[in-house]
């Protein structure tokens, strides 16, 4: 369990659960503000509340996979700075070569 937790950390979880909690709570007081201003029916704010507890999970999701798909961009990012033998006897990059079939 203490691992579960420490790979909470790792990915910021908490963080991301904080800030979902401050723009649920913000989105929910303007709501309240806004929502008779526009005339809207009274059961509109709890659709919103719903909604936003609905979203919460995917929120989770969203924020727990961030951490694999940044290091899969860094493992693509460290593939393509590679060079082969014959772009390092000219001094050329792959972008570079790119560039130069456009």
């Amino acid at each position: 369990m203490r691992s579960f937790f420490r790979e909470l950390r790792r990915r910021q979880i908490p963080k991301a659960i904080g800030a979902y909690g401050l723009v649920a709570w913000l989105f929910t007081q303007i709501g309240t503000a806004t929502f008779p201003v526009m005339r809207l029916p009274d059961w509109t704010t709890g659709a919103l509340v719903i909604l936003l507890v609905l979203a919460f999970p995917v929120a989770l999701f969203m924020a727990w996979t961030h951490d694999d798909r940044v290091r899969e961009i860094d493992v693509i990012c460290d593939r393509l700075k590679k060079t082969s033998p014959r772009q390092q006897e000219y001094g050329q990059t792959q972008a570079d070569d790119h560039r130069q079939n456009k």
